[in-house]
């Protein structure tokens, strides 16, 4: 990630958020790729490290607006080896 990406992700409004609600980095996936709005929910999309041993595992984790409040929403929380299926589960989460 160039430092001109990692800005963008800094500023991003959804990111800023996300972050007030979830402190640090998820240790499996820590490669942040987007923070992105679906209705009620912010969900951070990350990416495990690049390794050659080991498939890359996408993670979604998704904070919900409950009660004019951000909470973390385990139930919304997935981790996807296939970046289609990453995807797909945004679309769902979209139509949510």
């Amino acid at each position: 990630m160039t430092q001109t990406e990692y800005n963008t992700l800094q500023e991003n409004p959804n990111g800023k958020i996300f972050r007030k609600v979830i402190k640090g980095v998820n240790c499996i996936t820590p490669i942040i790729l987007d923070y992105k709005k679906y209705g009620n929910h912010i969900a951070e999309i990350s990416r495990s490290r690049e390794n050659p041993d080991l498939d890359v595992l996408y993670g979604v984790t998704v904070i919900t607006k409950k009660d004019n409040e951000y909470v973390k929403d385990d139930k919304l929380c997935k981790a996807f080896y296939d970046y289609n299926k990453l995807e797909q589960y945004l679309k769902e989460l979209e139509n949510e």
